[in-house]
């Protein structure tokens, strides 16, 4: 019983001895600032970033690339079945073009023992905000965050993940993940750096012929003319790009397949949205002009920042096009 009792008093005296210890006197508020700076380290440890899982990069005749495996989560698809989703941060480093992060140029995939799983996506409107940007095109020295959904063949076990760049024969990036332990989506939600004065497209005109998509004839004109901003469907906000489109064919073609349009904020490619109120102009978009014919038409884009909004008309067989600024407020 006296060796019980000893061995609770010398606790209680450490006890008092480390509390003492942690005490910082009230005027010293350097003391204070590392406390806080333990206390947030000691967080991070505990719930460590998944940024940086695996890196890699590759090259071919569009230049440079680079991508980062950032994360992986489960959720339940479309089917109500257990899939994964896995985040990578895709980086343009080539020099001169614009390109995105399609299968076309990736083979993305995912392996349960032997047996390859098959994209799928989650409920209807419950999409994370990284859905498709695999297929938005980014301007060099741009990085976007991407996902890839699967459907699980088991709910427990290991997924092999790996990344294989077109006519690259190894592997860019490899990873296991554990389905009981997955990293998660990353800690920090994905902001495009802002850029403030776009010049991609630097000495381009605003109007002037344009040759046929399909074609390569110069069958067209069209003038960029100007925008407005405008409210969207889900509370997203909007930019409406107007356009005077004069079809040169001798046959009739509609502005969205006559010409290479894209519209860029950030250096990243906007997605087509949804105003609240729709004018006549966005109808004229994607209907037929008679040969010969001028119509006005307008789109709306999906806004992902207050950063200026470059709009372009890419002329493919020359290299060259159209382009206008817009500034945003």
């Amino acid at each position: 019983m006296k060796k019980i009792t000893a061995l609770l008093m010398a606790l209680v005296m450490l006890l008092s001895f480390a509390a003492c210890g942690e005490k910082e006197p009230a005027n010293n508020p350097a003391g204070e600032n590392q406390s806080a700076g333990n206390e947030e380290a000691q967080q991070t440890t505990e719930t460590p970033k998944p940024a940086g899982l695996a890196t890699g990069e590759w090259e071919n005749n569009l230049g440079k690339f680079a991508v980062a495996l950032t994360g992986a989560e489960l959720f339940d698809d479309e089917d109500g079945a257990k899939a994964i989703r896995v985040y990578l941060d895709f980086t343009n480093k080539a020099d001169s073009h614009t390109t995105s992060f399609t299968d076309e140029k990736n083979d993305v995939i995912l392996m349960q023992g032997e047996e390859e799983l098959d994209e799928t996506d989650a409920p209807y409107g419950e999409d994370v905000a990284e859905y498709g940007n695999h297929k938005r095109n980014v301007r060099p020295g741009v990085t976007i965050r991407c996902i890839y959904q699967f459907a699980l063949k088991e709910e427990t076990g290991t997924v092999n993940f790996s990344l294989t760049a077109k006519k690259q024969e190894n592997a860019v990036i490899t990873y296991d993940f554990d389905l009981a332990a997955l990293p998660g989506a990353p800690a920090e939600a994905f902001v495009a750096k802002e850029i403030a004065a776009p010049d991609f497209n630097n000495g381009w005109p605003e109007s002037g012929e344009i040759k046929d998509y399909y074609s390569g004839q110069a069958q067209h004109n069209l003038v960029i003319k100007n925008a407005e901003f405008v409210d969207g469907v889900n509370d997203t906000k909007l930019i409406r790009v107007y356009f005077d489109f004069t079809n040169n064919k001798d046959e009739a073609t509609d502005l969205f397949d006559a010409v290479d349009l894209r519209i860029f904020q950030d250096g990243i490619q906007l997605e087509e949205g949804q105003a609240n109120e729709l004018c006549e102009s966005d109808f004229a978009f994607s209907r037929d002009v008679e040969a010969g014919q001028t119509v006005s038409v307008s789109n709306v884009y999906v806004l992902i920042s207050d950063s200026p909004v470059e709009v372009e008309a890419n002329d493919i067989w020359d290299d060259m096009g159209l382009a206008k600024v817009f500034t945003v407020g």
